[in-house]
């Protein structure tokens, strides 16, 4: 077996891992023999091109992640909670795009909350402010204009 077959075989059993498949879980899922896919997965047999484009397209990886020798993309960790933050960020790639967006709503979600949350703040800071201070006056404007844009709305 070639090193190329090698690493392929390597990095099979470690996307495989990372989903925590169990072999026969994911050569049901791609429609091969759960012996063919270990003979692969151990580096016995090269796997066909429409074998591997069938399991690029399982794990939901391009078919160079594939034959990437660089193991630093793929974390064989056993316990993905106790990994750096940036280590966490490698392995979204690993997940169903369902997955990802699901992922990528939450911190969305979470940093429209911190960015309300300091606005709040300096609100509630800016009003030990002087009246006539001009981070007063700012928010009586936002005010004014926040009313007539509702008044506005009322009215149509």
């Amino acid at each position: 077996m070639s090193v190329i077959m090698n690493i392929v075989a390597d990095n099979m059993r470690l996307f495989r891992d990372n989903k925590h498949l169990s072999q026969k879980e994911v050569a049901l899922s791609v429609g091969i023999p759960q012996g063919q896919y270990s003979r692969i997965e151990n580096g016995i047999v090269e796997p066909s091109l429409s074998t591997l484009e069938k399991l690029t397209n399982f794990f939901g990886i391009s078919m160079a992640e594939l034959f990437q020798s660089n193991k630093q993309v793929i974390n064989t960790n056993p316990d993905p909670v106790n990994l750096p933050l940036l280590e966490k960020v490698k392995m979204l790639d690993l997940l169903d795009k369902d997955e990802q967006t699901a992922l990528l709503k939450l911190i969305d979600m979470a940093i429209t909350k911190k960015m309300l949350k300091d606005s709040l703040t300096n609100l509630v800071a800016s009003a030990d402010a002087p009246l006539d201070s001009p981070t007063f006056n700012a928010i009586k404007l936002k005010t004014k204009d926040f009313q007539f844009n509702r008044e506005e709305a009322n009215a149509r």
